[in-house]
């Protein structure tokens, strides 16, 4: 419930599964987004053009994304801005400023959160300051 109030989840958002479910049961999210009302969109693995094509093609609004999934993003051959905001949230380490400068010049608004995450979820987020 600290994760849905602290990263805002308004009620049925659209959530892109990058952070796989065994992780630590998904930081709780498939029971989170239950209780939001929530559409889950799920993938076999982790491609950013997939990605990409899920985000359109469903207005996904949320998602997690571990470092290295930011700089397949960031770098990915089919790298586009998207038409629409996602939140996407992130954990432990934060990418390197230049990753997250281009993840979120592409309409990405990240979030970063941290925790024991490889037993539970997110326990503290970080407050982004105005520049």
């Amino acid at each position: 419930m600290d994760a849905l109030v602290d990263w805002s989840v308004q009620n049925q958002p659209v959530y892109l599964w990058t952070l796989p479910i065994f992780h630590a049961n998904g930081w709780s999210f498939p029971w989170g987004m239950a209780a939001v009302g929530g559409t889950n969109i799920c993938l076999r693995k982790v491609d950013p053009s997939q990605i990409y094509h899920l985000v359109q093609q469903h207005k996904v609004t949320h998602m997690y994304g571990a470092p290295v999934v930011f700089n397949m993003l960031s770098n990915s051959p089919d790298l586009k801005t998207l038409d629409h905001y996602v939140q996407i949230l992130t954990a432990g380490s934060p990418p390197p400023v230049p990753v997250l400068a281009k993840t979120e010049s592409m309409g990405f608004v990240v979030s970063h959160g941290y925790g024991l995450t490889e037993t539970g979820g997110i326990v503290v987020s970080c407050a982004w300051k105005q520049k």
